[in-house]
């Protein structure tokens, strides 16, 4: 009996571990995609600012995964100052302004989590 409830036990805890590493990664165009469907609904984009902003978005998603794969902060922040330079002069000054108000609200909502003080620079 102690056998069995032994591995009952572990079969339980390794079940869960395998579950806590299911961690879905996303490629940087489908994380650009959420991202732009969100903007679209927060800011209200034009079609003309989704086009211009769909590739700013990966190729800054992009930069900023083989940067943390390097550990090279420098190049996070230059990839997000790129990006905040293409979205400020692609957003009219109110869709910037809400921008910056969501992602303050987002921060505020997450803050402690890991990453969320890198998020500062965007």
């Amino acid at each position: 009996m102690k056998k069995l409830a032994l591995l009952f036990t572990l079969c339980i805890l390794a079940s869960a571990s395998v579950f806590a590493q299911k961690k879905s990664k996303k490629s940087p165009e489908e994380r650009a995609e959420k991202q732009i469907t969100r903007m679209t609904e927060e800011l209200d984009l034009t079609e003309e600012q989704v086009t211009k902003l769909r590739p700013a978005i990966t190729t800054r998603i992009q930069k900023v995964q083989e940067a943390k794969k390097t550990e090279n902060t420098a190049n996070v922040k230059v990839a997000r100052k790129e990006f905040r330079e293409v979205l400020k002069a692609t957003l009219t000054e109110e869709q910037f302004a809400k921008h910056k108000q969501l992602k303050k609200e987002r921060r505020a909502k997450h803050k402690g989590r890991k990453g969320m003080e890198e998020m500062d620079e965007i």
